[in-house]
């Protein structure tokens, strides 16, 4: 399998190459995930692009995490908005005062921390509306829903990342089918 990391426009330097030979002893492990953020992350830079994968990796479905990258700040790991959110998935301040040093890589992990707090107390899955919702709306939204029985009506935020992570998911797995057909060479 040819595929340049050059021509997908992430550079990746893999703590496992030596002598700086990187195209030689890249994990193919990656390379879906490298090819679904340069698809779905198109106007964030390389850079962003290549934080972003490195702080993907240790969620229980990066997928769904490169849509919620997507969708909050545009895959900026630096993106700070109005109300005080910060980060690739716009933290509110108040989930992350425990956190000394809130690196991208542990703003995607609280925020995966939040997402599954919220649907466990909702009884739903990670990718159902109810918790995107919750998700976005805060603690506050989420907490009157359950307590007083009633569905949280979600919002056009909730279709969007159940689009874009459609569309992550959709590319990524067509690499790693593609990869284990062609080259058997996917882990």
């Amino acid at each position: 399998l040819a595929i340049s990391f050059l021509t997908i426009g992430i550079a990746w330097p893999d703590p496992q190459c030596k002598d700086n030979q990187h195209d030689q002893c890249r994990s193919t492990y990656y390379i879906p995930y490298l090819i679904t953020i340069n698809t779905v992350c198109t106007s964030a830079s390389n850079q962003n692009k290549t934080i972003l994968l490195h702080s993907i990796l240790d969620t229980e479905d990066p997928y769904l995490w490169i849509a919620i990258a997507r969708v909050e700040s545009n895959c900026n790991p630096n993106a700070r908005g109005q109300a005080g959110e910060q980060g690739f998935v716009q933290l509110m301040p108040f989930w992350t005062e425990d956190i000394n040093d809130l690196t991208p890589k542990t703003n995607i992990l609280r925020g995966e921390q939040i997402l599954q707090y919220y649907a466990t107390i909702l009884n739903v899955k990670t990718t159902d509306p109810i918790a995107l919702t919750a998700y976005n709306q805060g603690p506050t939204a989420a907490l009157e829903s359950k307590n007083k029985g009633i569905v949280l009506p979600y919002n056009s935020y909730a279709d969007n990342v159940l689009k874009t992570y459609k569309k992550a998911k959709d590319i990524g797995e067509f690499y790693e089918r593609f990869m284990e057909s062609n080259t058997g060479m996917a882990e």
